[in-house]
């Protein structure tokens, strides 16, 4: 950055929300969409990219920053990822010029933007300055713990193939050892993106339901970017909560096991997620257990307390700790009675819904064939017909 540019200032800015995952960010972007309209009266843009993404919300509107990650038909050719960026900066351009902040949001970021290049952050810092705009980095956290065994279970709900590491692993295989966990060393990984953008200009918010206003994370988020929460806002209704309790997630981890047996692929497992999330939500008697024993908890705690003493001095000046001590949950065990039940009423779910797909299927193949029978007889007299009326 120029020092001219350094003293000038910016009326502009870019907020750049990237995650965490797990830290209701769909909650937000939704909330986004929906209120697009009273934002943009109070001078805050928030827009859909005009491209389309492969199998992700078309609200998570900051994906084109990581275009290497977009599929349409195979990876993009690096022609078409610059292509893809040069769209997404010129949609933003076209929005700086009748608003004076633009929202954008896209959890994958947090992830994305840990590479050594971090290509899309550095085009999107560089395009900032020269439109004399500030860009500013949400980025909000939960207790490492709490993210590791949140991100646990989404990996062994949602699994894929494409990717098995920490899938069917037992769970205190994966959390008593480090080099399973995906990243959660959040101060080295703000250092990385502070490198880019300036430490200044990277808000950390807390994820931390019962401090935010009403208990509604979207409250916190327009304080992030300088609005005031108020009742114009729409918000919308609690999404269905479709995660499993202990006892259906480890059910499921057994079964995603029986990927590459025989014919089966992660595509027949999607049934197994659907099964979990109907039982766990109409039938368990668990629920609110946590995997994390007090002594694991301990062990995380202490391997993340420096850099987390560091984010709360550097950039919450207000916070002595990153994140309030925790409270004592129930801790699930795997031989507690309901396991059982919980596994017969999965397998149970299964086996009905396969019948009654095959039973579907039944009828329809015998609609079919009466309609083929009809079509037959027709067929047949009019055949009849013609050959009379022959000559």
């Amino acid at each position: 950055m120029t020092d001219l540019l350094k003293g000038m200032t910016m009326e502009k800015v870019i907020y750049l929300h990237i995650g965490t995952s797990k830290t209701g960010t769909t909650s937000i972007q939704n909330f986004l969409y929906r209120n697009r309209k009273l934002l943009a009266s109070k001078g805050y843009s928030f827009k859909q990219m005009p491209m389309r993404y492969d199998r992700a919300d078309r609200n998570r509107n900051a994906m084109f920053l990581a275009s290497h990650r977009l599929t349409l038909i195979g990876p993009p050719t690096k022609q078409q990822q610059e292509k893809i960026l040069n769209i997404g900066l010129a949609n933003i351009k076209a929005q700086l010029k009748h608003h004076k902040a633009v929202i954008l949001t896209d959890e994958s970021l947090w992830n994305s933007f840990q590479n050594k290049n971090r290509k899309g952050l550095r085009r999107l810092k560089a395009f900032a300055d020269k439109n004399n705009t500030a860009l500013k980095i949400i980025v909000y956290f939960r207790p490492q713990e709490d993210w590791l065994e949140s991100s646990y279970r989404q990996h062994v709900k949602k699994y894929k193939n494409s990717n098995k590491k920490n899938r069917t692993l037992p769970w205190d295989a994966y959390i008593n050892d480090p080099a399973q966990w995906p990243n959660a060393d959040y101060y080295t990984s703000l250092s990385r993106l502070a490198e880019v953008v300036g430490k200044d200009n990277i808000i950390v918010r807390i994820y931390d339901r019962k401090s935010f206003i009403g208990g509604m994370i979207e409250n916190d988020f327009l304080q992030a970017v300088g609005l005031k929460p108020s009742e114009e806002y729409e918000m919308l209704e609690a999404e269905r909560n479709t995660s499993l309790s202990a006892n259906f997630i480890e059910v499921k981890r057994i079964l995603d096991r029986l990927d590459g047996t025989g014919s089966i692929t992660d595509k027949e497992l999607i049934s197994a997620e659907s099964a979990a999330i109907n039982c766990s939500a109409r039938f368990s008697s668990s629920g609110g257990e946590t995997f994390i024993t007090p002594e694991q908890r301990a062990f995380i705690r202490a391997h993340f307390r420096e850099g987390n003493e560091k984010i709360a001095k550097e950039y919450l000046k207000d916070r002595t700790e990153l994140f309030p001590e925790p409270k004592e949950k129930p801790v699930w065990n795997k031989d507690n009675p309901d396991l059982y039940e919980d596994t017969v009423l999965l397998l149970g779910h299964l086996i009905l819904e396969k019948e009654r797909e095959i039973n579907r299927l039944k009828k329809t193949v015998y609609l079919r064939l009466k309609i083929y029978d009809k079509c037959k007889a027709l067929f047949d007299k009019m055949v009849q017909l013609f050959m009379r009326e022959t000559p």
